[in-house]
């Protein structure tokens, strides 16, 4: 396929794919109080992929002072609280709280509730293939940024 089809199509189906994912998500998020990201945010911490807001912020795709605006937001509102490390307290932990957890745990009962229904008529095997695929295109976007960096080193 040509690289300039490809992008166009890539483009197009992303644009399509994130309006549907917030059409879908945005909605039984802000019925918490809580945006996509902010939702997102709270998914990593309890997971615990995080221990920073440097981490965090790389984990979801910002700048760091944007990551750490929203902690704060979110630490005000009571659902995550901030721990300054004692030996270096430019080291901030991020922590659930118990509203937190519970937003959380209501939001993933909503999903599960309103869309087992559909996501349970769905094929497994087709389900497995839109997984592969999506992971086969982020590897093939990795590939591709690894030639612009390669590039621009020469």
């Amino acid at each position: 396929m040509d690289v300039l089809v490809f992008k166009d199509k890539v483009w197009d189906l992303m644009r399509s794919i994130n309006e549907n994912v917030n059409n879908t998500f945005l909605r039984i998020s802000e019925e918490h109080g809580l945006t996509m990201l902010q939702f997102r945010t709270l998914l990593t911490v309890r997971d615990g992929a995080v221990g920073s807001i440097g981490t965090l912020a790389h984990s979801l795709g910002v700048a760091s002072a944007n990551a750490s605006s929203m902690c704060k937001r979110l630490e005000k509102e009571g659902f995550l609280s901030r721990i300054r490390d004692t030996q270096d307290e430019r080291v901030v932990s991020l922590h659930l709280t118990p509203k937190g957890h519970a937003t959380v745990q209501a939001i993933e009962d909503s999903l599960r509730v309103k869309f087992s229904p559909v996501m349970e008529k769905e094929p497994k095997e087709e389900m497995q293939a839109i997984v592969f695929g999506l992971e086969s295109l982020n590897q093939l976007m990795e590939r591709l940024s690894a030639v612009l960096k390669d590039s621009e080193q020469q």
